[in-house]
């Protein structure tokens, strides 16, 4: 999980809700802080993430960071 830094956030690529919010998200994040990764994409290999391939994109937003991760909606 050396990759999550500061922020890394799990989002459903799939959703247009979800794909609203991140939209809003990166032109908010003018210091580069935030990562964004769209676990609908095929090419995604959930393992890099700490998570097993496959894991259902129903969940809740995920939010990873050095201490752990985080679950919710905004």
């Amino acid at each position: 999980m050396s990759d999550i830094y500061p922020l890394t956030l799990l989002y459903d690529g799939d959703c247009a809700i979800c794909r609203f919010e991140i939209a809003w998200l990166k032109r908010r994040d003018h210091r580069g802080r935030l990562r964004f990764v769209d676990i609908a994409a095929a090419d995604l290999d959930a393992r890099r993430w700490g998570r097993r391939n496959g894991f259902a994109r129903s969940v809740a937003p995920q939010a990873l960071s050095s201490p752990g991760a985080h679950r919710g909606q905004s």
